[in-house]
């Protein structure tokens, strides 16, 4: 016995309640530790993935891509969601995280990014790093 459509559009509205409500909690947990001293002290990884995956790609990440990339890549900068995350939360964490921490990773200096997609970009301040690192990740690869 199916459900009407009623009932239908209403599990849908309620499914996607909890979902934003998820991701908002997720975005405050994220918030609560990505202090800018936390993001400052990560710029230059994240930067060196970002160019990297640019170098590779000859584009920039999404933000998913990277939030994704700094949790289980080599850099491994973002932190685990909590111990006490539901499954849907801990999906969501790493795009909340990558987009919590860009605005002030730009703030900063080591990344830079418009509206257009995959325009992520590494910033002004990771040009001192890109003639050391940038080389010998890629030419190890």
């Amino acid at each position: 016995m199916s459900r009407s459509p009623a009932a239908r559009l209403r599990a849908r509205a309620a499914f996607r309640e909890e979902h934003h409500r998820e991701l908002a909690a997720a975005r405050r947990l994220v918030l609560q530790r990505f202090t800018f001293t936390y993001v400052a002290s990560v710029g230059p990884a994240v930067a060196r993935v970002i160019a990297i995956y640019r170098a590779q790609h000859g584009r920039g990440p999404s933000w998913s891509d990277l939030g994704q990339e700094l949790a289980v890549g080599e850099a491994r900068v973002l932190p685990p969601p909590p111990a006490e995350a539901s499954t849907r939360l801990a999906v969501a964490w790493n795009r909340a995280a990558a987009s919590a921490a860009m605005p002030m990773l730009r703030a900063a200096g080591w990344v830079e990014y418009d509206r257009q997609p995959h325009s992520l970009r590494p910033g002004p301040r990771w040009s001192g790093y890109e003639k050391d690192l940038i080389g010998q990740d890629l030419s190890s690869r």
